[in-house]
Order: structure tokens, then C-alpha cells, then sequence
């Protein structure tokens, strides 16, 4: 079972505060899963609603709160997936890739409409909205 430790407690008894706890829970799960499945092991995810029981079932602490079951095993012999599963979009489909010369290009047209106070045009393309942004959080009011 998976727990998310909202907040721990120092020495003294006073409690500490945990930054970004379901970004990293989520992030250690998923590493956790294909740890498994690098080591041919299979799992599934099951959220069940509401989840407090699996606090008292496991004895939890209070700063506990439970997120997820994760079962983990090895197939039976001549187990299959759902179709879905096998049918799989090409990569080029689901991801963009930009070589190195186009990312240095990009980071030179960034720091150019940084010093001139963005008056110049970025970047058309698919990033050009996510550089945009960038670009906004460090100078608001600049482009």
C-alpha cells in the first residue's frame, strides 16, 4: 500500500512540513512500478472510495493518508492484456523532440527578447507558447 506522509515531527515534538507531497508520492510510485516491472514483476493500481479504512487496517499515524494499493505479482502462465494495452500510438505521435542547434537557437532568441525587453517576436512553432510563459514568470509585463 502506498501512504503520502503529509507532515513529519522533529525531535522536540513540533511538526514539520512536507513540500509537494502528492508531486513526489506520484513521482516515487511511478518509479516504484517500473523498478517492477524492469525486475519482470507485474502490478495494479487500485484506488478504492473512500480510503480512511486502510489507515486503521494498517495501523497508520495520523499524518499518514493513504493513496493508493499496489498488488504486485507475476502472471499466470498464458496471461494476456486488454487488447487496448497492445494497440500502441508510434512515438512520433505522442512526443516532439528538438535537436540540440534548434534548443540553442531558442535560448538565444529567449535571452534576446529578455534584453530588449521582448519587443522582438520569440519563436513560432509548438514551444513557442511554453517559452512565452517562461519568459512572463521571470519578466511580467515584457512581452
Amino acid at each position: 500500500m502506498i501512504f503520502a506522509r503529509r507532515h513529519g515531527t522533529a525531535a522536540d515534538g513540533t511538526r514539520t512540513k512536507h513540500y509537494y507531497v502528492p508531486e513526489s508520492v506520484g513521482i516515487a510510485t511511478g518509479m516504484l512500478i517500473t523498478a517492477l516491472h524492469m525486475t519482470g514483476l507485474y502490478c495494479l493500481t487500485h484506488s478504492p472510495n473512500p480510503m480512511k479504512f486502510l489507515k486503521a487496517l494498517c495501523h497508520r499515524p495520523d499524518n499518514e493518508k493513504p493513496v493508493m494499493i499496489l498488488a504486485v505479482g507475476r502472471p499466470a502462465p498464458g496471461a494476456t492484456g486488454p487488447a487496448a494495452a497492445r494497440d500502441r500510438k508510434p512515438l512520433s505521435e505522442g512526443a516532439s523532440f528538438l535537436d540540440r542547434d534548434r534548443a540553442k537557437g531558442l535560448s538565444a532568441r529567449a535571452e534576446n527578447a529578455l534584453s530588449t525587453g521582448g519587443r522582438h517576436e520569440i519563436e513560432r512553432g509548438p514551444h513557442a507558447n511554453q517559452l512565452r510563459k517562461r519568459l512572463l514568470r521571470r519578466r511580467p509585463g515584457r512581452l
